[in-house]
């Protein structure tokens, strides 16, 4: 669908294989069972439950009444204290940080980082990003040739009584 412009895909949705111009921040596909449902379909599950990023949106946890019996594993980290801050100074509007938002962050700052100047071109771009070797929130970030995360941190994350991800 992007055909060669340079995607940078940010959490684990079980999406196609990834082209020569598209990376992925995220666990190696098919490492977690829950990649491949929706958020109400999982929020729908019997648990205990133990999934992927989309069991760390914000429509999960809005749909599921009961997170107590719900594991989240995720290259992401959680926002810490600061990032959280300059987050919500930022505008009088922000939304608290999720767990894909330190993702995000990495994927800009790598974005802009990989584009070299005036004239850069889309190929140019999706070589750089293929060349990277980048020091994120997340960790190192470098690109197997597939365009996955080679060597992507394993987090796990549980629920808390206030239905806040916390490490566990």
């Amino acid at each position: 669908a992007f055909a060669e412009l340079p995607v940078i895909v940010v959490g684990g949705w079980h999406s196609a294989p990834l082209d020569r111009s598209q990376f992925a921040l995220a666990l190696p596909s098919g490492e977690v069972d829950s990649e491949r449902l929706d958020v109400i379909r999982a929020a729908r599950l019997d648990g205990p439950l133990v999934g992927g990023d989309v069991l760390a949106l914000e429509g999960f946890r809005a749909l599921r009444a009961d997170l107590t019996d719900v594991t989240v594993i995720s290259a992401g980290s959680l926002p810490d204290v600061e990032f959280t801050a300059r987050i919500m100074d930022s505008d009088p509007f922000a939304a608290e940080p999720g767990l894909l938002a330190t993702l995000v962050y990495d994927a800009v700052s790598m974005a802009a980082h990989v584009i070299d100047g005036p004239g850069v071109t889309r190929a140019r771009v999706a070589e750089n990003l293929r060349d990277v070797d980048f020091a994120g929130l997340n960790g190192r970030i470098r690109f197997e040739e597939s365009g996955h995360w080679q060597d992507a941190p394993r987090n796990t994350f549980c629920y808390d009584a206030a239905r806040q991800l916390v490490n566990c």
